[in-house]
This record gives structure tokens, C-alpha cells and sequence, in this order.
């Protein structure tokens, strides 16, 4: 056993045997600060886990769901009555939020999961459409098209331990194909 995972094993007993304690002297006592100190505990925790990923089927559904978003934006795109090279010349600009990662892995893995979850783009797409700007709507439903690339090809998101470690896997590891 190497040193590391030895000492990560120890610190998670440990916070284990915190996070019981806190939880125990809540319910005895009805503290709210104990209540406080259990809900840090557990985020703590959860930030130190290293990092797991979806396997097997699921991992096969949310690649061909990226697939299927990624046809539907082209679909969606093509009813806006824009030019069709606004498309693939706009399909990797998300990308640009990867520049977190000259900071460090934790900007780095913040800022692209701001540019490649769904929320950013969804939300470009409803105030477009509200303010009725076609071209604004148009470049949403590509950065959702580009969220859609993604995923189909296994680029999840980012852990902040690596820019190779998502949700879909370990880029680092051997492809294997769909």
C-alpha cells in the first residue's frame, strides 16, 4: 500500500469518526452549531474523495445523449435562418473557458464546468429568445451543440484533481470505443 492512499485512508477513518461524533452531540444537545460544524464536516469530506466516474451503461446513455443534443441543435439551428458556417466556425469556442487551467487545476476545472454544463447556454437561449436577438439565440444553441460534441466523445466535467479526470471517465486511461 503506498504511502498516500495509506494516509487517505487514516484522514477518511477520521473524519468519519468527526463526522459521527457531530452528529451524535446534535441530536443529544439540538445545537444549531453543531448542526453547522456536521454540514462543514461533510462538504470537507466530499471535496477530499477522490474522484469516481460513471461506468457501463449509464456511461453509454450520456454519451448518446451528447449525441442527441448535439442533432438537435443542429436541427434547431438550421429553423434560426442564420449562415450555415456560423456553425462549425462557432462549435469550439466554448473551449475558451479551458484558459482557467493556466491558473491552476481547481480555476481551471471551475471555469469549464461553467462553459460546458447546461446551465450557461440554456440560459443564453432564454433571454435571447425573450429579447428576441436571433443571433444570440442562434450562438446559445451552438454552445449547447459544443456541450452535446462533448460528451458524446467522452469530455465530461472537469474534477478538480486533473484536467483528465471527468465525470465520464479518466481521459488518461485507454479509449474504449462506444
Amino acid at each position: 500500500m503506498r504511502r498516500w492512499s495509506l494516509f487517505y485512508y487514516r484522514f477518511k477513518q477520521n473524519l468519519n469518526n468527526i463526522c459521527d461524533y457531530l452528529w451524535a452531540k446534535t441530536w443529544a444537545c439540538g445545537q444549531k452549531r453543531g448542526q453547522i460544524a456536521v454540514i462543514f464536516v461533510h462538504i470537507f469530506y466530499n471535496l477530499t474523495m477522490e474522484p469516481t466516474y460513471v461506468t457501463g451503461k449509464p456511461k453509454l446513455w450520456l454519451r448518446l445523449e451528447g449525441l442527441v443534443l448535439l442533432i438537435a441543435t443542429v436541427i434547431l439551428f438550421s429553423g434560426q435562418g442564420q449562415r450555415w458556417w456560423l456553425y462549425p466556425a462557432l462549435l469550439l469556442v466554448p473551449d475558451i473557458f479551458m484558459l482557467g487551467y493556466l491558473a491552476n487545476t481547481k480555476l481551471g476545472a471551475f471555469f469549464y464546468n461553467l462553459g460546458h454544463s447546461y446551465f450557461a447556454p440554456a440560459l443564453m437561449i432564454l433571454l435571447s429568445w425573450r429579447a428576441e436577438s436571433k443571433i444570440a439565440l442562434a450562438i446559445g444553441i451552438i454552445w449547447l451543440g459544443h456541450i452535446g460534441w462533448d460528451r458524446f466523445f467522452g469530455y465530461g466535467l472537469k474534477y478538480d484533481s486533473d484536467f483528465k479526470h471527468t465525470h465520464l471517465g479518466d481521459l488518461n486511461k485507454v479509449k474504449k470505443p462506444l
